[in-house]
Formats: C-alpha cells, sequence, structure tokens
C-alpha cells in the first residue's frame, strides 16, 4: 500500500507586485508549494515508515486564483 499525498501549488506572494492603484503583477509566473506542506510531507512520511509502505506524491490545479 502507498501513502498519497496531494498538494496543490500555489503563486508565491513575495512574486506579486501590487501597483499604486490596487492592480497586480507577478514578476514570475513560477508556482510554489505552500507553506503547510512541508508537515503534510512530514506526516506522510512518518505514516509510511511507521507501515512500511512508500509515499506518493501528486499535485493539482494551476495555481490559478479564480
Amino acid at each position: 500500500m502507498n501513502v498519497t499525498l496531494v498538494y496543490k501549488w500555489g503563486r508565491d506572494p513575495e512574486e506579486i507586485f501590487v501597483y499604486d492603484d490596487g492592480t497586480t503583477k507577478l514578476r514570475r509566473d513560477r508556482l510554489v508549494a505552500s507553506d503547510d506542506d512541508a508537515a503534510a510531507i512530514a506526516c506522510a512520511r512518518g505514516l509510511a515508515e511507521a507501515t512500511g509502505d512508500e509515499v506518493v506524491g501528486a499535485t493539482i490545479g494551476s495555481g490559478a486564483v479564480s
């Protein structure tokens, strides 16, 4: 059996430039894992080690904010 970790890539908030009129622009069109993914990965690894299984990761989405 495998432990499956599913997470969604998103836009890096550090890469968003906000203009004076409130409009935004991404400096780079790069997707990143969210801050809580490290905890999810650690949990999945712990489960896999306890059961002798392996972790399989899957990402979903395109990072679009809509």
